[in-house]
């Protein structure tokens, strides 16, 4: 998905893949423009696997978007999704990654909550960037803390599900993105997820390219 260009000071390319380990992947996720020329990317994944977890990641991620698409900022969506879900019959645990990227402003917002780490990944260099806290839905007043960096041209952000992240160190994440992200970044998501023969867990990335 190609956002314009104009009047913003970059322009981002966004790619995204899921596999799942059997037959219904527990994650979802969102890609959704926000006002101002901010993107708002959303990955969740559900406790448990299959179908169970789908609906719970499925709710969180709807929840939030509804939230930030009506115009409520990222921390106030997530405070009120997180009560919101603890007032469901049953449990109704996912994890959290939410980003958003300013691309007038040249800068991102990352929240987690259980969240494997995301890359930052620049020319001559690549970061980690990880919180710690309970899933989303679990305890009240569950506030994730924003880590914002600074996003210039060349710059890729990448984010996944455990399933990605455990199976792959981060040296090896970094340079499939790297190699296959010349062509598009979505064939950079196709090709993380490949790289596993016998995954362990549902799998979804979502990689950012800014030129």
């Amino acid at each position: 998905a190609d956002l314009p260009a104009r009047p913003v000071r970059l322009h981002a390319s966004v790619g995204v893949c899921a596999r799942a380990r059997g037959m219904v992947c527990g994650d979802s996720y969102a890609i959704v423009p926000l006002p101002g020329e901010r993107m708002l990317l959303l990955l969740c994944d559900g406790m448990g696997t299959g179908g169970a977890a789908q609906v719970q990641s499925e709710r969180t991620v709807r929840l939030i978007t509804r939230l930030m698409r009506a115009g409520m900022d990222a921390l106030g969506a997530i405070d009120t999704a997180n009560t919101l879900l603890m007032w469901q019959d049953g449990e109704t645990f996912s994890t959290l990654d939410l980003a958003v990227v300013d691309l007038c402003g040249g800068w991102a917002e990352l929240y987690k909550l259980a969240a494997p780490p995301s890359l930052h990944l620049r020319a001559d260099a690549v970061a980690e960037i990880s919180s710690a806290g309970l899933p989303i839905g679990v305890l009240d007043g569950s506030h994730p803390r924003a880590v914002r960096i600074a996003l210039r041209r060349g710059d890729m952000l990448f984010m996944a599900s455990d399933g990605v992240m455990d199976a792959c160190p981060a040296p090896e994440l970094s340079a499939l993105l790297r190699a296959h992200a010349r062509e598009s970044a979505r064939s950079a998501c196709a090709a993380v997820l490949r790289a596993p023969k016998h995954p362990k867990d549902d799998m979804t990335a979502i990689l950012v390219k800014l030129t």
